[in-house]
């Protein structure tokens, strides 16, 4: 997959026998996911798009969609091992998602409880990263490997 960039990529996750699967959960997201949404916001931004607002559910597993167990509560998805939430950030989550749904804008200006979910800016990197019981805003999102995996070129053989 890496190719010449290979040293580049060991060096942005450095691992050991006891970290490697995390370490390969971390490149994996942010190749797949992360860095790609962060592309797009970045994309977004400079099309004149005004507000952009990113998240990362990092509760448990937290698995694709497993950030729909609060917002829906769908039990059944802590069958397939996600983590059952708090009733207070269940909550909180289904008002950022119904305040964002009605408004553009996941911060409700009644709602002083609630962490303010900051509009995206590519100067800041700024996001949410929604733990419970309490969501913390968090600046560069992932920053060197994003910025890596924006410049990324895929080997065409191998």
């Amino acid at each position: 997959m890496a190719g010449t960039q290979a040293p580049q990529i060991e060096a942005l996750y450095p691992s050991t026998d006891a970290t490697a699967a995390q370490v390969s959960i971390d490149l994996w997201t942010d190749f797949i996911f992360r860095c790609p949404t962060r592309r797009l916001a970045r994309a977004l931004m400079a099309q004149g798009t005004k507000d952009y607002y990113l998240y990362t559910y990092d509760i448990g597993k937290a698995w694709h969609a497993f950030e729909l167990v609060p917002l829906f509560n769908l039990s059944a998805l802590v069958s397939l091992g996600a983590t059952a939430p708090s009733s207070a950030y269940t909550q909180m989550m289904q008002g950022y998602w119904t305040q964002f749904a009605a408004t553009g804008n996941p911060n409700d200006p009644e709602d002083a409880g609630s962490p303010t979910w900051p509009s995206y800016t590519a100067a800041t990197d700024q996001y949410l990263e929604l733990l419970d019981p309490t969501p913390m805003v968090i600046p560069n999102l992932r920053k060197m490997q994003c910025d890596f995996w924006d410049s990324f070129v895929m080997p065409t053989s191998m």
